[in-house]
């Protein structure tokens, strides 16, 4: 019996449904209120679609209405289309309203100037009363730009006064404005009118903010537990692992506070670069000669080879070192943990990345100069010190490490590792070279006697080749200065919020009153557990003086009186001393002690992995690498896809575009005079500002808020805990420096990478980024990847964050608004978790997780909002229908026409940064599971498809979709070249297919089956009216970020067949399947293989017939006991 194609889709019809898809589901969702509203317009019924919020069904569309009302036809077209969008937007409360609150014009102002954070302590601090009295939702709703001004800091007030000026608002007339209403009127995100405020406003918000605290630090009965805190600290680097409510706000704070101060420190580390190199020093050569310039115990001859513009770049970076040391000393911290080993010598960090712990041949120990967890040689390892020095003293740093640099450079010893020479043959040639400065013996840790030329030579041929040409402390002193300063500067800001968390928990209370519980640690004992970090006295000094500083004379005396008589002295013979160390002896709770040590470390450097580990992300990061920035379409996906991202966020405009292109290029940014925060810093230097200058400061504040984009992408972002790799030389540090050592984009220069013409470059496809320590690659398609993505990342970052600067934001909330809509890579922002364990499960999880908190907040702050209406509009164009597969329902699946062999086209994405998200939604709990299966490293998702015999990349109605009826990318490329219309398959092939799939090659295969696709329009006469529409597809997949999915008539066969099942299988029916050899397969056996497979067939037959005849005797058996 023969059916038609309209009764195969109403089978299919009856069967399942068609795939919802994230773009449906949250297109739908948000698209409930506007339902609502056309349904009564329209007489239907305005409450069913509650009972299915993500289902189009039960809905009135704009389309639908302005038929209703005469005014388009009933054939789709472009105009209905746009006129049916237009309806729903206007007849969508959400175009209107915001309902979850929204900032007023104070609100904006604090938020533009970085200083909402703040908002919960000045809330308690206006209120008189204890930080965490107020949730987040209250503090705003209650606390008045009066308030913030009273609380803030000058430069935080000045911030808020230049957002203001540049936005033409008087603060007098919105001092008494709170920063949030509970509701917003406006037009399309942009709110107009905001209400909801006052006692009713504010008990509101306390019952929501009640709601959300008892979601967020709810515990399981019985188990003390809080699940839904626990999973916020994993993946929550900004809460530092600090538990508690009040705990978590001032760590939020101090994270905050770190980045103001990096963000400072690289701007001060820019102009000496930019001077450096204005001046012709900024050449590698001329490192040592500055590094002994430096260093006050060899300064004499080299300070005589400065000129004296170079005396004068050296002095002011000492004068700024020491002012980040006095800084840090004077907030209670201690600098040993990162100063020099002798105070007279300039700071000194050996690459991370360089010195890999190896086991040694004599029976383990560490063979790396230093203990990473201290990055500065105070604590070196035996085998690297002394070399002069019998008695075992520090001494003569320079001497070692001129020596150390000359062995590591060595050529002999690099023609012995290069020709796999034993170790012993190495170390021989350390003895003969360098036994006279090296002495032969050392003793370990343990105090063991080695021969420390074994260990030296293990440790050299155990560097990679390009650590090897960088050397023993390879970087620049500037570079070194650079490390100081971030780090110190950090320190100091944390340690200032570390303050304002002590006093907030009030444990310096009145001395009467003061807490004893046994058990709890005292406020010494947590400040000294923070090794290395803290001076307890200093810290408790500055205690002191912010407590005092908030007390009258009188209350003063009251204090010095009480604590007198409980320390048996008059009160006029109580110290300052005598008060601190009352402070230090108070108790602090478990959770506090906890939350005073991750408060004061702050981010920890991830530190370099061994073993298995090392392997799994060298081959993690090998398979990445050749999956992105070696393919065009991956840069130009990101360029489009960043861009539209500000234009959603309301951060782009063509001027930014035009300002950006000019900075990248080495133009003058027209008007960059102008700008504010350019302006803030040239009053801060005491320069005048011209427009080259102007350019120049523009280009430094890019860069101190890592806007520059040259390690900020997948390209860049390693798997593992190492993160993203520092600058090495000066040249790494100029290059992120717009009109310093930025070099403007050039097709030419990528174009001499990409062939492997350039310096640096090579065909060995293993030297990727990531692979055996490399910090950069070497192969020419990724070397020139890396460039390209480098220039496409800083262009969207630096176009948002200039378009901000010109409308008066604080640069560090610019730099934290563009972070937020174009994600981020440092390490600094991923917990420990996420960077150890989601990172290698993952290789794209920075991404993911950017845009999984991205889209979201979004949605809340504008659900009427550019994205909203984007999303709107996808679902609206979307038109998949129950013969369209599942992996391509989900997507935007804009249907592109049928050729002439039945395959039917699909635009199934525009390869937008929204739509990463969406891949996670429209399928249920089992949908999404399936889509983070997908995106699992190859090493643990290839096994985990291997043995559910199913793609977790493309799903069916059932779950993945069955391997076996998976077009092979291999086969199809052959079919392609010979012209055949089926995929080439051969005995063993799907192994083949499956194990390129999940390997470095795979973009490869794909790849060369799109390019050979238009062959079949040659060698295929049924398809040769669609030459243009093939040579369209291959364009747009391999050249842009958008993605055009032909599905076979063979692959809508298997999804009909798998609907017919499922309906079947709900009549009852049972499963028969029949193995059989297709006749094409046939053709190409030999006759061995052949005669074969003639007795396989024959043994099921036999088998099949002996099932049969044990069915009809049971069957003849029950018929006999039934009569």
């Amino acid at each position: 019996m023969d059916i038609s194609p309209e009764e195969e889709e109403s089978i299919a019809r009856k069967a399942g449904r068609i795939a919802l898809g994230g773009i449906g589901a949250i297109g739908n969702f948000l698209d409930v209120p506007g339902s609502m509203v056309r349904d009564v317009v329209a007489g239907e019924n305005p409450l069913d679609q509650l009972l299915h919020p993500f289902s189009p069904t039960n809905r009135t569309t704009g389309r639908d209405l302005i038929r209703q009302w005469g005014l388009a036809g009933s054939k789709d077209t472009l105009g209905n289309f746009a006129g049916g969008l237009a309806a729903d937007i206007a007849l969508d409360p959400l175009t209107y309203v915001f309902p979850f609150g929204v900032a007023t014009k104070a609100g904006r102002l604090v938020k533009q100037a970085s200083v909402a954070g703040n908002v919960p302590t000045i809330a308690a601090k206006a209120a008189q009363t204890k930080v965490g009295t107020f949730g987040p939702r209250q503090a705003a709703v209650r606390t008045t730009l009066s308030d913030v001004l009273q609380h803030s800091t000058p430069g935080e007030v000045r911030a808020i006064q230049t957002a203001a000026q540049k936005q033409g608002l008087n603060l007098t007339d919105l001092a008494d404005e709170p920063l949030r209403g509970m509701f917003g009127l406006g037009v399309l995100g942009t709110p107009k009118k905001v209400v909801g405020f006052g006692p009713k406003a504010e008990k509101f918000a306390t019952e929501l903010d009640k709601i959300g605290r008892a979601i967020r630090y709810g515990k399981i009965p019985g188990l003390n537990i809080a699940p839904v805190d626990t999973a916020a600290r994993l993946f929550a680097a900004k809460l530092g692992g600090v538990p508690g409510e009040v705990g978590q706000i001032f760590a939020r704070k101090a994270f905050t506070a770190r980045e103001a101060a990096r963000a400072k420190a690289n701007v001060q580390i820019a102009d000496y670069t930019r001077k450096l190199v204005d001046l012709g020093w900024g050449d590698e050569s001329k490192a040592d000669l500055l590094r002994s310039a430096f260093e006050e115990t060899q300064r004499g001859t080299a300070w005589h080879n400065l000129t004296p513009e170079v005396q004068a770049v050296v002095q002011d970076a000492e004068r700024f070192k020491d002012s980040i040391r006095d800084s840090v000393l004077a907030e209670g911290g201690k600098i040993a943990h990162y100063e020099s080993p002798l105070a007279k010598h300039w700071p000194r960090y050996g690459l991370q990345e360089e010195f890999p712990e190896v086991s040694l041949q004599s029976g383990g120990g560490i063979s790396k100069p230093f203990d990473m967890r201290n990055p500065s040689a105070r604590k070196r390892n035996p085998i690297f010190s002394p070399f002069t020095d019998d008695q075992g003293t520090v001494h003569a740093i320079a001497d070692e490490t001129t020596t150390l640099r000359k062995l590591i450079k060595d050529d002999d010893l690099e023609n012995a590792i290069i020709g796999r020479r034993p170790v012993e043959e190495v170390a021989g040639v350390i003895e003969q070279k360098y036994g006279s400065v090296i002495p032969k013996w050392f003793k370990d840790t343990d105090g063991i006697v080695k021969d420390r030329y074994q260990a030296l030579a293990k440790w050299v041929a155990n560097l990679p080749e390009e650590h090897r040409k960088l050397g023993f402390f390879a970087n620049h002193p500037m570079l070194d200065l650079h490390s100081y300063a971030v780090m110190g500067a950090s320190q100091a800001a944390g340690l200032r919020s570390l303050r304002e968390y002590v006093l907030s928990k009030g444990v310096l209370i009145h001395p009467g009153q003061a807490a004893r519980q046994e058990g709890y640690k005292t406020l010494r004992q947590a400040l000294s557990g923070v090794a290395g970090h803290i001076d307890p006295e200093v810290f408790g000094r500055r205690l002191w003086d912010d407590v005092a500083s908030q007390m009258t004379p009188q209350q003063i005396a009251i204090f010095r009186h009480d604590l007198g008589v409980g320390l048996g002295k008059a009160a006029e013979d109580v110290t300052d001393n005598d008060i601190v160390r009352y402070m230090l002896t108070n108790r602090v709770t478990d959770e506090t002690a906890t939350a005073i040590s991750r408060i004061a470390t702050g981010f920890q450097s991830p530190q370099p992995v061994q073993g298995v580990l090392k392997a799994v992300d060298s081959v993690t990061n090998f398979w990445k690498g050749y999956q992105t920035g070696v393919w065009p379409a991956f840069h130009t996906r990101n360029l489009v896809s960043g861009q539209v991202n500000n234009w959603l966020t309301g951060n782009w405009s063509l001027r930014s575009v035009r300002d950006t292109h000019a900075l990248l290029s080495g133009e003058i940014v027209k008007d960059a005079e102008s700008i504010p925060a350019v302006q803030q810093l040239a009053r801060d230097r005491g320069l005048q500002l011209t427009p080259e200058t102007a350019t120049n400061l523009l280009g430094e504040l890019a860069y101190a808020h890592n806007m520059t984009g040259r390690y900020a992408s997948e390209v860049m972002s390693q798997a593992g805990i190492e993160g993203i790799t520092s600058p090495q030389r000066l040249i790494d540090l100029a290059s992120e420096i717009p009109r310093v050592g930025f070099k403007a984009f050039s097709l030419r220069r990528i174009g001499r990478k990409v062939i492997g013409r350039e310096p640096g470059t090579s065909w060995n496809p293993l030297a990727v980024r990531g692979v055996r320590n490399r910090v950069a690659s070497g192969f020419a398609p990724a070397a020139a990847g890396e460039e390209a993505s480098g220039i496409v990342e800083g262009f969207n970052r630096i176009s948002a964050f200039v378009h901000q600067l010109r409308r008066g934001v604080d640069p560090q909330q610019a730099a934290a608004e563009v972070l937020r809509s174009q994600a981020v890579y440092d390490a600094r922002y991923f917990t420990p978790f996420e960077r150890e364990i989601m990172q290698r499960a993952m290789p794209f999880f920075k991404f993911t997780k950017g845009m999984a908190v991205w889209m979201p907040t979004e949605l809340m702050q504008r659900p009427g909002g550019k994205l909203a209406q984007l999303l709107r509009g996808a679902n609206r164009v979307r038109s998949p229908d129950i013969m369209t597969p599942d992996y391509v329902a989900e997507t935007t699946s804009v249907p592109l026409g049928e050729d002439a062999e039945g395959g039917r086209s699909y635009l199934t994405g525009a390869g937008l940064m929204m739509e990463d998200p969406l891949g996670f939604l429209g399928g249920g709990v089992r949908g999404g599971l399936l889509e983070a299966g997908s995106r699992l490293n190859p090493l643990l998702k290839a096994p985990l498809e291997w043995m559910a015999g199913q793609s977790f990349f493309q799903k069916g109605p059932m779950g993945g979709r069955s391997l076996e009826d998976l077009d092979p990318t291999i086969g199809r490329t052959l079919a392609n070249l010979i012209g055949r219309r089926e995929a080439v398959r051969w005995p063993g092939s799907e192994w083949v297919e499956f194990a390129v799939a999940n390997s470095p090659l795979s973009r490869l295969t794909t790849t060369a089956r799109q390019l050979t696709g238009p062959l079949r329009t040659v060698t295929d006469p049924t398809m040769r009216k669609s030459r243009a529409a093939e040579a369209i597809k291959t364009g747009v997949n391999l050249l842009t970020g958008a993605r055009i999915t032909r599905v076979s008539p063979a692959a809508q066969d298997a999804l009909l067949r798998v609907r017919a099942q499922q309906l079947m299988r709900r009549s009852g029916s049972k499963t028969f399947v029949k193995t059989y050899i297709p006749q094409e397969i046939e053709a190409t056996m030999t006759p061995e293989e052949l005669e074969e497979a003639r007795k396989i067939e024959a043994l099921m037959n036999t088998l099949a017939k002996r099932s049969k005849a044990r069915a009809e005797a049971r069957k003849s058996a029950a018929g006999a006991a039934g009569r």
